[in-house]
């Protein structure tokens, strides 16, 4: 037996006194002295009569289960509350402790219900205290009522649900929750069907439902999930396909609605290649030089719906760097070049010393005349189309001296001496052999598509003829200069008065080379 302390008042007219630490169920004996005595004068025996071990069911407040039970209750009595025993003949047993031996405080326990089957259950419930004393022992029972929760979508953002209803029931509230994360969408209504809205497309939903009952919410129906319908893309608009350097491009587009990638379909000149992108643009790079490059685009969502392709666009290159630059003739005033094809190339720029000459479109020869003899000049020729221009080649030339200065221009009969007596056999022969021959490549040029009249016989010389006229010379001049682009305007613009000396024969000689 512990001792217990009290104290009583001196003056009262029944002295009473208080004592602390009484237990229930304990024996004890009552010992007086006054305040300040040595000794206990009065001595007594009493009982303590206890409290029986009880129980209260705090929570639930109403009988429905979900995929969990909480349950909490109260227990007090006895000599001290040692734990509480929650029994479920599927679930098995479940055990609460107090913090510390207190009188009152709730004993609360979880179980996993999900495995239960649908329908009426019993939980036993009861309290030891820390002597093994034992309350009576409380039923709960609870209903793990069957929601039949269905769901399904009925648009790219909306949905509708049913279920079957519980007794005394005011309203029910749904619970939509997107499988990939984020803040629940809570719906109630009085009714057992709901059209959701306000949804997103494509996306996945877990359901569930649970009734507000007179005793509160009944615990949440089973979770169904659902998928609302996804957003058919449309075709893209607004592609381009702009070069951002010499061998790199970009393809842009604008978004489209419900699209998860876009396909995108390459052609180079040798290759057809395809891509997926989930950004609106594309970037090409290692394009070829001066070559067209083609690129459409479609759109899918998640679900693998297809929004048919564009209209092809392209992009052209710039064109490579000139090569085979070459001089292919050069005298007192004028110089000749030529050079290789470079690929989709419209136009050759022809500088001369840095300053615009001229330019070419689909010839690969040119000639810069009006220069000054015996001087040097810089020649660069660079190939350009519709995107830009290409690498450039360049070479220095040099002028020849010209005509020496001492020539005289004076009447002179072309003739040949034999024995003492003037002929022309050799003149007529060499003169008629030109014409005949530029003839024969005005033909073949016919005959290759490129239609050619040739030189009449007027052009030619007659045993008579005594000198070379001025008329036939610039005629076959001409000529030549029409299929070669290769004969100087000096020579071509023979006068009746100019002498016809070698220096002009040379020139329509080099003429040939020229001639397809």
């Amino acid at each position: 037996m512990r001792s217990v302390i009290g104290y009583c008042t001196q003056n009262s007219p029944i002295p009473t006194g208080v004592f602390d630490e009484i237990t229930e169920n304990g024996s004890y004996r009552l010992l007086l002295r006054a305040t300040g005595g040595a000794n206990y004068t009065q001595t007594a025996q009493f009982n303590v009569v206890g409290v029986p071990v009880q129980t209260n069911i705090l929570f639930p407040r109403n009988n429905y289960i979900g995929d969990t039970l909480e349950i909490e209750v109260e227990a007090f009595g006895g000599d001290g509350i040692s734990y509480v025993n929650f029994y479920n003949s599927q679930l098995g047993t479940k055990v609460a402790y107090p913090p510390s031996s207190k009188l009152s405080v709730p004993y609360r326990v979880t179980f996993d219900t999900s495995s239960l089957s649908y329908g009426i259950h019993e939980f036993l419930i009861r309290a030891y205290d820390i002597n093994g004393n034992r309350s009576e022992l409380k039923t709960f029972t609870a209903i793990k009522h069957n929601f039949n929760l269905n769901f399904y979508a009925t648009g790219t953002n909306t949905a509708y649900g049913y279920w079957t209803g519980t007794p005394n029931t005011t309203s029910y509230q749904i619970e939509l929750t997107p499988t990939t994360g984020g803040t629940p969408l809570t719906y109630s209504t009085v009714n057992t069907s709901i059209t959701t809205l306000g949804l997103s497309a494509g996306t996945t939903y877990r359901a569930r439902v649970r009734a507000f009952t007179t005793g509160g919410y009944t615990g949440w129906s089973s979770i169904v999930e659902f998928t609302t319908n996804y957003i058919t893309p449309t075709v893209p608009t607004g592609l381009t396909f702009n070069l951002t350097g010499q061998t790199t491009a970009t393809a842009s587009w604008n978004s489209v609605l419900g699209a998860s990638i876009y396909r995108v379909q390459f052609i180079s000149p040798y290759d057809v290649k395809n891509y997926t992108t989930s950004s609106t643009s594309y970037n090409f790079s290692n394009l070829e030089l001066g070559e067209y490059h083609y690129v459409r685009v479609s759109a899918e969502n998640a679900n693998g719906d297809f929004s048919g392709w564009t209209d092809w666009v392209d992009v052209l290159t710039v064109p490579p760097t000139l090569t085979g630059l070459r001089l292919t003739n050069i005298d007192a005033n004028s110089i000749s070049i030529a050079w290789d094809e470079s690929k989709s190339t419209v136009w050759y720029d022809i500088y001369v010393n840095n300053v615009l000459n001229g330019s070419v479109q689909g010839l690969l020869n040119y000639t810069v005349n009006l220069l000054q003899p015996n001087t040097s000049y810089t020649i660069r020729v660079i190939p350009r189309n519709d995107s830009g221009s290409g690498g450039y080649q360049q070479i220095v030339v040099t002028t020849t001296t010209g005509r020496p200065q001492n020539w005289t221009w004076f009447n002179i009969e072309m003739m040949y001496f034999t024995n003492g007596y003037p002929t022309t056999n050799i003149l007529h022969t060499r003169w008629n052999e030109l014409v005949d021959r530029i003839n024969q490549f005005a033909l073949y040029r016919t005959n290759m598509g490129y239609p050619t009249t040739q030189l009449s016989d007027s052009n030619k010389m007659t045993i008579n003829d005594k000198k070379v006229y001025a008329y036939k010379f610039r005629n076959i001049a001409n000529k030549l200069h029409e299929m070669s682009n290769a004969v100087s305007d000096e020579v071509r613009n023979v006068q009746f008065n100019d002498k016809v000396l070698g220096w002009y024969f040379m020139h329509l000689a080099q003429a040939f080379p020229y001639i397809p």
